[in-house]
């Protein structure tokens, strides 16, 4: 994450939407942004919702939980704060999900630049 030590967003990845959060998730998990936004709960769907929401919370910090869950077609904002705090724990113990959530911010920081230089 590329959060610096200060607790700061960079600037270009602090614009980004939540509907690009989430493609770019759906994008590196090898699923769709329609089954990220729906009710079903196996484990291939629900690792890529929870680091959208995680992203969305640390990438937007403009956006309250209870925001993020309206936006994620979520109930309540406490899953926005569960999928904050289990996402947080798999990237310190899974390597892999690790490189996973690096690169869905490397994608949102790329896609940023070629929207700028456009």
């Amino acid at each position: 994450m590329s959060i610096n030590q200060h607790g700061n967003v960079p600037a270009e990845t602090a614009a980004r939407s939540v509907r690009d959060i989430v493609e770019a998730c759906a994008a590196e998990w090898g699923t769709t942004a329609a089954l990220i936004w729906g009710p079903r709960r196996q484990s291939a769907i629900v690792r890529p919702r929870q680091a959208a929401m995680y992203l969305a919370a640390a990438l937007r910090p403009d956006l309250s939980y209870p925001t993020i869950a309206r936006l994620m077609r979520r109930q309540d904002h406490t899953t926005v704060m569960h999928a904050v705090r289990r996402t947080s724990w798999r990237a310190r113990t899974d390597d892999i999900f690790a490189a996973h959530l690096r690169a869905v911010e490397e994608r949102l920081q790329s896609t940023t630049r070629i929207a700028e230089v456009s």
